[in-house]
């Protein structure tokens, strides 16, 4: 390995910690609890458990949307303040790196939060690198899926029936036509703004788009994927 390389790394785990984490974990204060899944050594027993029972739902819960799952990420899950900010979790509940890493923060250990982050995983592993990277996704489908997926009641209204529908403050104000972010540097722009509810209108706007297709988000994400 070359001098430059090894400086080129060791800049890109200085900016972004998580992923020195993910090459070496236990120095960075995780244990491995499970294949793939790593958590800071402070969990107990009980909290691995139930951690993992909560990331098998999540599975569960990608796999009813997307048919099936391809991706198989790694997770760093925090328990502390101390380790979120070893990893510069900032705000952010939780982060996705393209399609091989989880980073979790301690109030992002719910089920909703470990779904909408394993959606946003399985996306991005079926977009491939060449989509990923040249953002020919959408930023606000990417994260109306995420949010349909994991059926976040925070940016839906989930009906008596179980089934999910816009916000009751949302209808007659989101239309398909309503422009909203499409680059992931948009999206976090306007995101951090928090002068509107940009989640629940991505969610409505993805659900509009499926009932004019009369589409399910796995029959939608078929046709999409798929097409050049």
């Amino acid at each position: 390995m070359t001098t430059g390389l090894i400086a080129s790394l060791l800049i890109l785990v200085w900016l972004v910690p998580a992923i020195g984490a993910a090459l070496v974990p236990t120095v960075y204060g995780f244990q491995q609890i499970a294949p793939s899944i790593y958590a800071e050594n402070s969990l107990t027993g009980q909290q691995q458990t139930k951690l993992l029972h909560q990331i098998d739902q999540a599975r569960m819960m990608v796999k009813t949307t997307f048919g099936d799952r391809t991706a198989a990420p790694l997770w760093l899950i925090c328990q502390s303040q101390s380790c979120k900010q070893r990893l510069k979790g900032k705000t952010a509940k939780a982060r996705v790196y393209g399609w091989h890493l989880v980073h979790v923060s301690p109030d992002g250990v719910s089920l909703t939060i470990l779904a909408h982050e394993l959606a946003h995983i399985e996306l991005h592993k079926r977009l491939g690198p060449w989509r990923y990277w040249q953002e020919d996704f959408p930023a606000w489908l990417d994260e109306g899926i995420a949010i349909l997926t994991s059926r976040d009641s925070r940016y839906l209204k989930i009906a008596y029936d179980q089934s999910l529908q816009c916000r009751s403050d949302l209808k007659n104000k989101v239309t398909i036509a309503t422009p909203l972010p499409k680059t992931r540097r948009a999206w976090l722009k306007q995101a951090g703004a928090k002068d509107q509810p940009l989640y629940a209108m991505a969610a409505c706007k993805t659900l509009l788009i499926l009932g004019q297709r009369n589409q399910s988000v796995t029959d939608f994400l078929q046709t999409s994927l798929h097409s050049p």
